[in-house]
């Protein structure tokens, strides 16, 4: 059978049932509410604020009450229907939030004659907060070991993903390597910061030593000073000189030739300073 009545009256509904050997009665309390939908709409801040605001509508209009809000499945908060609008609001602070997407819904928990209902999903979009990324330190000289840029970042601290002439490696060598620094942070937004890295190569200085000897006497031991040579290079020199043993008195040059076992002499600047062998005149 069917049963209708007034919103906001209750029925108090009773049966009997009976046959040949039973007869059993009950009763039932029937009220009819008013139905109701709720409506949230998404809402979008960014990275690092600490105030958005929610607002959802109540549709018939209870004119009191209160409606929950959830963010990700978990109650965040409550706020108040306005009895004329039917309008709840709530400030909502989503500093703990990453940039992204978040699942945004609201419920309404009934009030007097009002059934309970709850909204569709809808989204809190939070987007990456900018950034800024700076490249110093870019003119550099040779010393032997990994240089790189200087990477500055605004807010301090964020990671980046450097590459050099695109490779990950920071360069030793001398040479010019285009820089590029990318942001790895998805809560942050910040163009490449650019730039190119110049290693500029290492002044070497050698410089044989000058020498004396007596004509008709062998040549003394040839030797030199060499300045600037990073240790681990191993660069040495061997030196000479055109002079021979019957060579006649007066002054010969003394040459070096830099010996590069691990192939470092790219990254130099050699300044070769010869030295003079002189062939004084023998005793009488």
């Amino acid at each position: 059978s069917t049963f209708s009545g007034s919103v906001g009256f209750t029925y108090r509904l009773r049966w009997t049932i009976a046959n040949s050997c039973n007869t059993s009665s009950d009763e039932v309390d029937i009220k009819f509410n008013t139905p109701t939908s709720i409506s949230t709409p998404s809402v979008t801040t960014t990275y690092g604020s600490t105030s958005v605001t929610f607002s959802a509508t109540v549709s018939q209009n209870p004119a009191g009450g209160s409606v929950d809000f959830y963010v990700n499945g978990s109650k965040v908060g409550s706020g108040t229907i306005d009895p004329t609008t039917g309008i709840a609001t709530y400030n909502y602070n989503p500093a703990v939030l990453n940039a992204g997407s978040h699942t945004l819904y609201s419920t309404f928990s009934g009030f007097g004659n009002y059934n309970i209902s709850t909204s569709a999903n809808t989204t809190l979009t939070v987007t990456p907060a900018p950034a800024t990324i700076t490249l110093t330190g870019l003119a550099l000289t040779y010393n032997g070991s990994a240089q790189g840029a200087t990477i500055t970042t605004s807010p301090a601290g964020l990671a980046t993903n450097v590459t050099y002439a695109g490779s990950a490696t920071v360069p030793s060598d001398a040479g010019s390597y285009p820089v590029v620094a990318v942001l790895n942070n998805s809560n942050y937004s910040a163009a490449n910061g650019t730039g190119t890295l110049v290693i500029a190569k290492k002044a070497l200085t050698i410089t044989a030593n000058d020498k004396n000897r007596l004509y008709n006497i062998a040549n003394p031991v040839l030797d030199g000073i060499i300045t600037g040579a990073v240790p681990a290079d191993g660069i040495s020199a061997t030196y000479a000189t055109t002079a021979i043993l019957s060579s006649n008195i007066g002054t010969f040059p003394i040459t070096a030739t830099l010996n590069d076992p691990n192939i470092k002499l790219a990254n130099y600047t050699v300044s070769n300073n010869a030295g003079t062998l002189t062939i004084n005149p023998a005793p009488a």
